[in-house]
């Protein structure tokens, strides 16, 4: 009886531990306005801070909009969201919210944080 219950006791101990451990869910980043902010412009030059808009298209897509229309539309490849238009690629890392605009032309990454508003 006391090893039965020794060994419930640890169970529930690794049990609890395994869900106390695991890593949060990679959700769609939520819907409305981020500020946009430049981190690395790589060979561009240009600094600062603008407005985007985060709406969803569909199960695992969303529009990336400015004020004017929609700059990306991304979908989701694992815990990083893609997309394209005709001069780069666009990856969004789901966890860290770090938008990277990949050259096709070979010129530097731009790298740009999204915070929530």
């Amino acid at each position: 009886m006391i090893t039965i219950t020794r060994g419930l006791a640890v169970g529930a101990v690794l049990a609890g531990a395994a869900v106390g451990l695991a890593g949060p869910a990679s959700a769609e980043p939520t819907a409305g306005n981020y500020t946009a902010t430049i981190i690395d412009p790589g060979d561009s030059n240009k600094t600062g801070s603008t407005t985007w808009n985060l709406a969803s298209c569909g199960p695992d897509c969303f529009n990336v909009n400015d004020t004017s229309k929609t700059l990306w539309q991304l979908h989701r490849q694992g815990t990083v969201w893609t997309g394209s238009d005709d001069i780069n690629t666009v990856s969004l890392d789901n966890d860290s919210l770090i938008l990277t605009l990949q050259y096709r032309d070979g010129h530097p990454n731009v790298v740009i944080g999204l915070t929530k508003v």
